[in-house]
């Protein structure tokens, strides 16, 4: 499963996506918690607790500091 770091603006890690080989990916913060998921085949971003957020891939905005 390739892994995607994602850093703040000072560049320390501030956590990583995951991706399977079908697109779908997974969210974790600096902690290694899950922070979210993305389903690719109906491009939807859900959160930690299963909530859908938006059509599209969010899951860098459910990463605290990340450097946009």
């Amino acid at each position: 499963m390739p892994e995607k770091t994602l850093s703040d603006k000072n560049g320390t890690k501030v956590g990583k996506i995951a991706t399977d080989s079908q697109g779908n990916s997974v969210a974790y913060n600096r902690n290694g918690t899950k922070v979210g998921t993305y389903d690719s085949k109906r491009d939807i971003t859900y959160n930690q607790n299963g909530t859908q957020i938006g059509r599209g891939d969010f899951l860098s905005s459910l990463i605290d500091g990340v450097s946009r």
